[in-house]
């Protein structure tokens, strides 16, 4: 039986949380231990208790002292490293270390390296320009470096969208590629047949997720207000009732609700807030449209697990046409398009699929089909595919180096 050693120095990811990083973590981890292998979890956070079907995982959790600014939350996220070697050190040989990249972290793929374990470093996003960029990063120069080491020692980097391995390509030596698996969806928990968590006798147009500014659902609401003004002075669609249900909750919500009443809608838009993420299903297949309304951004990296959700449980897809999404969905084929930012054209869209149930119910169904060749078990056998030998097993590393790279 396989042991793999999944790693997760970043804070800001409760491995056991609602987030949709944490849903990625354990859906990662499920789709090892459905193949049979155990996992060991060394991560910051936890977040809380691990989901039933995950408890056999053994969890170590090494938490991060509470600091005052940021130099000295750097500094203890840089001394993680060791703790996570002395970690590793005490639980003997694993067959397979992969980690999700975390700014900071490197001395895991180091360990793997000198003890002649494969690994797999997984790369969700560029931390140092994000970090840079959005928040607050004072060290720029040691972040570059510690990234740099751990993308030279990892076996295996790979990315969950194109727009990331220019990054990555800063980074890696003149040998090294990195890889592109998109994200998945468990094909079990979404589905068509999963009971609505709130049945509507007319058209239910829906997002999930959280309400931050690069998710678009200021746009959202707008082009709904758009949509009912159209399907007012509309012959066939004026008395089908319709709303607009949000599901998650986040800093622009305030703003997205006066923004609601501003334009008329708040009678027809269902604030729903968080919701547990076993109640989710539920939620989507409550849902006849799903959006997602990205808008036009210059830096568009994500491969959005909403996306696979939406498209796993059957509804139809109406999203922008932005980065790794026009890699998923073909418009008119298994989803519609719209250009980003164009909240006229995201309007017309939602007339559209409103008045035409057939486009809806082909839409959908080939959604679903779509989604399945997007699972979490399908996405780790790529995985897999890099960083073990035939059958699965775990052969030796090519061209190991004594020396750690830096």
């Amino acid at each position: 039986m396989m042991r793999i050693a999944y790693i997760c120095a970043d804070p800001g990811v409760p491995v056991f949380g609602s987030k949709g990083c944490s849903i990625h973590v354990q859906e990662i981890v499920r789709a090892m231990s459905d193949r049979g292998a155990t996992v060991e979890i060394f991560a910051a956070r936890t977040g809380g208790a691990a989901p039933h079907d995950l408890t056999d995982c053994l969890v170590h959790e090494l938490p991060l002292a509470k600091t005052n600014d940021t130099k000295s939350r750097e500094m203890e996220q840089i001394r993680w490293n060791q703790r996570v070697v002395n970690a590793l050190n005490a639980r003997g040989r694993f067959d397979l270390l992969y980690e999700r990249h975390a700014l900071w972290s490197c001395d895991a793929m180091c360990w793997a390296k000198q003890h002649g374990v494969p690994s797999v470093l997984e790369v969700n996003s560029p931390l140092v320009d994000e970090q840079a960029g959005h928040r607050e990063l004072v060290q720029k120069d040691l972040a570059r470096t510690l990234t740099r080491k751990a993308m030279r020692n990892a076996s295996m980097t790979y990315v969950v969208s194109d727009s990331i391995v220019g990054y990555c390509g800063q980074f890696l030596s003149a040998d090294q590629t990195v890889q592109v698996i998109a994200n998945g969806v468990n094909l079990d928990r979404f589905s068509p047949a999963v009971k609505s968590a709130d049945p509507f006798d007319g058209i239910t147009f829906g997002f999930i997720g959280s309400l931050k500014p690069w998710h678009g659902v200021e746009e959202l609401i707008d082009g709904y207000a758009r949509f009912c003004a159209a399907k007012s002075t509309s012959i066939t669609l004026k008395s089908l009732k319709s709303r607009l249900v949000i599901v998650g909750d986040g800093p622009q919500r305030v703003a997205i609700e006066r923004q609601s009443r501003q334009l008329g809608v708040e009678s027809h838009i269902k604030f729903v807030g968080s919701v547990a993420p076993d109640s989710v299903p539920n939620w989507l297949t409550a849902i006849d449209i799903a959006i997602a309304p990205y808008p036009d951004l210059d830096h568009f990296y994500f491969s959005p697990l909403k996306l696979f959700e939406y498209m796993a449980a059957g509804r139809v897809t109406l999203a922008s046409a932005i980065g790794q999404i026009q890699n998923v969905v073909q418009h008119d084929v298994n989803g519609w398009l719209y250009p980003p930012g164009e909240v006229d054209k995201l309007a017309e869209a939602m007339f559209l699929l409103c008045s035409q149930k057939t486009t809806r119910e082909r839409l959908g169904a080939a959604a679903r089909k779509t989604a399945a060749a997007h699972s979490w078990r399908g996405v780790l056998d790529q995985i897999m595919a890099h960083a073990t030998g035939p059958l699965g097993l775990v052969t030796n590393l090519q061209g190991a180096r004594d020396e750690i790279a830096i």
